[in-house]
């Protein structure tokens, strides 16, 4: 399961794989595969999924190598609007203000 979950978050770029899918990847039920991946990791496969992407986000926000819109799409979002409001829940900051906090702290 864990090879699995690499996978999972390896490229945000492109769909991400389904719960079926991973769960055929491990040879395990649906439910099995969902009920293993939550006691795991303490969270259910989409909200982990969520988590690694907010996270690759703020990464890539840090470096200062990207715009807002250029993060949101390399994190698979279709529009940017979507991007600022998941950033914002899971940060409780803007995108653009936590770079420009980014900027302030590094040289």
């Amino acid at each position: 399961i864990m090879k699995v979950k690499e996978l999972y978050v390896s490229d945000f770029e492109t769909t991400p794989l389904t719960v079926e899918e991973l769960a055929r990847m491990c040879n395990m039920s649906i439910t099995k595969f969902k009920s293993l991946f939550k006691s795991l990791f303490g969270m259910s496969c989409y909200q982990y999924y969520q988590a690694q992407r907010m996270e690759y986000a703020r990464q890539l926000l840090s470096k200062h190598q990207y715009p807002v819109k250029e993060v949101s799409y390399l994190t698979g979002f279709q529009n940017t609007a979507n991007f600022t409001r998941s950033f914002k829940k899971a940060f409780d900051i803007l995108p653009r203000d936590y770079q420009k906090a980014a900027r302030k702290v590094s040289p």
